[in-house]
């Protein structure tokens, strides 16, 4: 998609996009090893740099070739377990990145959808919905609950998800998220995808994956919408 075609709705990533990441993802991923490991899986065959959910479809596929399809549910149950735990603490002290709130209010009044897209479970992401005062703004909010861990981004499941539910097509549909899981299924679904600076990933790998442009905040989201898709106007 040219960014010069009309927009309609934005997909918005919820960590390092809209609040601060601050999430500590190697304590999480700790846990999940001595969760794996506790199984009697060798964790050296994991990375820490490996995807929680890669982790848990890694265990699982180990689990079934041992004949041990009986303990996935629960080591699935207790994966969930210590990433909400961690998810939920983090929410509670989590801080908006300046201007976002604004540049999301600036968008609904340009009349565009707006959708969320988060690797978050429900009850964090309705923590920092509820305590920024954000709920309202959002027409659809789709987090890993909603999809399963299976399905999440970068799979274009979640994605796809969150754009039916705004009733648009990808190609009518701007994502915006500091993540390449963020850029890669946009970019395979067809949709514009624009970076943010600052969070997981660097501009760099951002346009290496297919971002068209990428902007320093989210803040800078209502006036990049204006000088490169038509008709939106402030009012």
């Amino acid at each position: 998609m040219s960014p010069r075609n009309l927009v309609n709705a934005v997909a918005v990533d919820l960590d390092g996009t809209i609040v601060h990441f601050t999430l500590d993802y190697a304590a999480i991923r700790r846990d999940v090893l001595r969760l794996i490991a506790a199984r009697g899986i060798d964790p050296r065959g994991y990375s820490m740099r490996d995807r929680v959910s890669f982790m848990l479809d890694k265990a699982t596929k180990e689990l079934v070739s041992r004949g041990k399809q009986d303990e996935i549910a629960a080591l699935e149950r207790d994966v969930k377990e210590v990433v909400n735990r961690y998810e939920v603490e983090n929410a509670k002290t989590a801080q908006l990145v300046p201007g976002a709130r604004d540049a999301l209010a600036a968008l609904r009044r340009f009349g565009l959808k707006l959708g969320l897209f988060t690797a978050s479970g429900r009850k964090a992401v309705d923590l920092i919905l509820e305590a920024h005062s954000l709920r309202g703004l959002f027409q659809a909010v789709v987090t890993r609950d909603d999809v399963g861990l299976g399905l999440m981004k970068p799979r274009v499941d979640h994605l796809l998800t969150l754009i039916n539910y705004l009733s648009e097509k990808p190609e009518t549909t701007l994502v915006v998220g500091d993540s390449i899981i963020d850029i890669i299924p946009a970019i395979q679904l067809g949709a514009c995808a624009i970076g943010v600076e600052g969070g997981i990933a660097s501009a760099q790998e951002l346009r290496r994956e297919g971002a068209v442009d990428v902007i320093p905040s989210l803040s800078q989201l209502p006036r990049w919408i204006q000088e490169n898709t038509p008709s939106r106007q402030t009012s």
